[in-house]
C-alpha cells in the first residue's frame, strides 16, 4: 500500500475537512439542542456535521466510499468497481456531553482499503488536539509521537469505561462493577474517541466499552499504533473492546470473559 494516499487522505482531513467542522460545532456548542427522536442519541448538530463532513470528502475523493453514523450506509459514487478507499466516520462522537455543554466531545476518522484499517483521526474541537496514526506508522498528537503507558498493576490503573449507559443497555453492569473493583481509578467522560486517543498517549492505562457498532476504528488504531493492545470479546447481541497498555491487558480481557 502506497503511504502517500494514506497521508493525502489524513492530511486532507486535517487540513480541509477539521477546519470547516471546527468552527461549525464550537457555534452549535453554545446553542440549546433537543433529541431528534426519543429512540435514539442524535441532535441536530449531528446531521450538520455529517453533511458538511461527507460533502467536503467526496467531492475530493468521488472515488471512495464513507460510511457515517446518521447515515449507516455506504456512499459509493463509483459505479460498477470497488471504491478506492473507505471512510468511516463519527462526525459527532459523545453527543449527550455536547447536548449537555460538557466539553467532551470529538470528530472521528478512520480510512480503510477493503477490511485493512490504514489511518485514524480524531479532533477534540474544544482543546483543538488533533490526534492521528497510520498502519506502521506509530500515532501521534500534533506529530507528537504517542505511548501507551508503562502501568503494570492493575489494581493500581486508571481505566476509561465511556458511560454508565452503554453498560445498563448492554446488561453488562455487573462487568462494570467487577471493574471498578479491579482498577485504581475509573471514569465515564462519554466519549470513546477521546478516551481511547487518551489510552493510546498513556493519560488512560485502559478502556473497556461494549457496543454493537464499529465506530471504534480510529481509536483502536491509534492505541495500536501507540504499543497498545485492543481486543473485541464476543457476547451474544454484542462486543466488548478492551483497549489497554500490553502489560495489563490479559487480565482484563479475563474479567471481561469471566460471566456471573
Amino acid at each position: 500500500m502506497d503511504d502517500k494516499e494514506i497521508k493525502s487522505r489524513l492530511y486532507f482531513g486535517i487540513r480541509q475537512v477539521l477546519p470547516e467542522l471546527i468552527p461549525f460545532l464550537r457555534e452549535e456548542y453554545q446553542k440549546h439542542h433537543e433529541l431528534l427522536s426519543p429512540e435514539d442519541n442524535t441532535i441536530q448538530p449531528d446531521i450538520g456535521a455529517e453533511e458538511r463532513g461527507v460533502s467536503i470528502i467526496t467531492e475530493r475523493f468521488p472515488g471512495d466510499a464513507v460510511v457515517a453514523e446518521e447515515r449507516s450506509k455506504a456512499d459509493n459514487n463509483v459505479a460498477g468497481r470497488p471504491a478506492s478507499f473507505g471512510w468511516t466516520a463519527d462526525f459527532l462522537d459523545g453527543s449527550t456531553n455536547f447536548r449537555k455543554h460538557r466539553p467532551y466531545f470529538a470528530i472521528s476518522m478512520s480510512l480503510n482499503k477493503g477490511k485493512d484499517l490504514l489511518g485514524g483521526l480524531i479532533c477534540d474541537p474544544i482543546a483543538n488536539k488533533k490526534f492521528y496514526a497510520i498502519k506502521g506508522r506509530g500515532a501521534y498528537l500534533d506529530r507528537r509521537p504517542l505511548s501507551v503507558s508503562v502501568q503494570k498493576d492493575l489494581s493500581k490503573a486508571k481505566m476509561g469505561l465511556i458511560s454508565l449507559n452503554s453498560y445498563r443497555k448492554h446488561n453488562e453492569l455487573d462487568l462494570m462493577q467487577r471493574l471498578y473493583q479491579a482498577a485504581g481509578e475509573c471514569r465515564t467522560k462519554g466519549c470513546t474517541s477521546l478516551e481511547l486517543a487518551a489510552c493510546a498517549a498513556g493519560e488512560l492505562d485502559a478502556v473497556v466499552k461494549p457496543t454493537k457498532n464499529n465506530w471504534l476504528d480510529a481509536g483502536i488504531l491509534m492505541v495500536e499504533e501507540a504499543g497498545g493492545k485492543v481486543t473485541a470479546i464476543d457476547r451474544s447481541s454484542h462486543k466488548i473492546y478492551v483497549a489497554s497498555n500490553p502489560y495489563i491487558h490479559d487480565e482484563l480481557c479475563r474479567i471481561v470473559r469471566e460471566r456471573k
